[in-house]
């Protein structure tokens, strides 16, 4: 075998996937639409809905819903819809105008004086390896949490105002669940806790090929292929 195709397969063998774990902004993005092109990956836009879908049962495999505690009776975890909006500063209107790119938003919920009572989530019927979503909001007050079942994976607050979230995981710890938060309190009472938005979401549960370690024969032919460079180089200086 030729020196230079045994070097080419052991570049081939040594070359590693995407690393796992928590990753965001627009590398993270753009590493999303790479395991969308080449795995399969499922990218779920809101843009065909109507403004002020109901969705938490509009999309299969997906459920969507809004969890808080309600602060005046009847107290206890109250379940509300999920509703794709027109922006931030259109959320409750019906006719979007010329806006095509639309987003969705939680339930927010009255009362209260700390974080933490208002949450929004899209949970997968079937596990998934990655999820990623774009979070929209105050930058370091968009909180994004990603879950196997009970267990928290990982939290990432934004850095920036709009910004891809994404986790990678593996078949011991799929992710079930993606929840979405604020860490702070919105409008000038101070009684409405914010959820904030999100747009884009993807996710996959194709395996990404392992690292490929080189065999003991493939090493002993690299071994052979670079002797015998060596050899019929010195054989030339003899010459």
């Amino acid at each position: 075998m030729p020196f230079k195709t045994i070097a080419a397969t052991i570049l081939l063998f040594t070359s590693l996937p995407s690393s796992a774990g928590l990753i965001y902004g627009p590398t993270a993005r753009t590493q999303f639409e790479g395991y969308q092109a080449t795995l399969g990956d499922t990218l779920q836009t809101f843009d065909g809905f109507a403004a002020q879908t109901d969705l938490r049962t509009q999309i299969s495999g997906l459920t969507f819903e809004t969890t808080y505690k309600r602060f005046l009776p009847p107290a206890g975890p109250i379940n509300q819809p999920v509703h794709v909006i027109c922006s931030p500063s259109n959320p409750y209107s019906t006719n979007c105008g010329t806006v095509t790119d639309l987003i969705i938003s939680g339930t927010g919920t009255n009362g209260g004086a700390t974080d933490g009572q208002s949450r929004y989530e899209v949970e997968f019927a079937t596990a998934v390896l990655r999820a990623g979503i774009e979070r929209i909001g105050t930058a370091s007050d968009s909180l994004t949490s990603f879950y196997s079942g009970a267990t928290l994976l990982a939290q990432h607050t934004n850095t920036a105002h709009t910004e891809f979230v994404g986790f990678v995981s593996d078949a011991a710890t799929p992710i079930t669940r993606i929840e979405m938060d604020a860490l702070g309190t919105c409008g000038t009472t101070s009684i409405v806790h914010c959820v904030l938005y999100s747009d884009d979401l993807f996710y996959g549960t194709r395996q990404e090929s392992p690292p490929s370690v080189p065999e003991p024969a493939t090493l002993a032919l690299f071994g052979i292929g670079l002797a015998g460079l060596g050899f019929a180089r010195k054989k030339r200086k003899s010459a």
